[in-house]
């Protein structure tokens, strides 16, 4: 389901390259439709954001790096807002989410769902 239609138009991302040219981590946003999306939907006019880093190279600053990235470059393409799913009892993401400006909008005892107004 994730990867329906991947690279149409309005998706983008970001890689993360080690010193040897391997891919640790990449931060991506798609558009998706109320019939197929993933944990952060909110509506259809809104990308959602997903995040992965190998496991090696986590809480190194890599993951906040690669959203900072993320988040000018949907800036500079004009997009806001943005949204994502976290996991309740991911603090780390949470804290890493709030820090850059995503707020909360939809919580479960699973996940909330955050968004940021670029």
């Amino acid at each position: 389901m994730f990867c329906h239609a991947w690279g149409k138009p309005g998706d983008s991302g970001v890689v993360a390259l080690a010193d040897d040219g391997e891919p640790i981590g990449a931060a991506w946003y798609r558009t998706f439709t109320a019939d197929h999306h993933a944990y952060g939907f909110v509506d259809e006019s809104i990308p959602e954001v997903s995040i992965g880093l190998a496991r090696g190279v986590r809480e190194q600053g890599i993951g906040t790096l690669l959203l900072t990235a993320l988040l000018a470059h949907a800036r500079d393409a004009g997009l806001t807002p943005l949204s994502l799913a976290v996991e309740q009892a991911n603090a780390r993401a949470h804290h890493i989410y709030t820090k850059l400006g995503f707020r909360i909008v939809r919580s479960s005892p699973k996940d909330q769902v955050m968004i940021i107004d670029l």
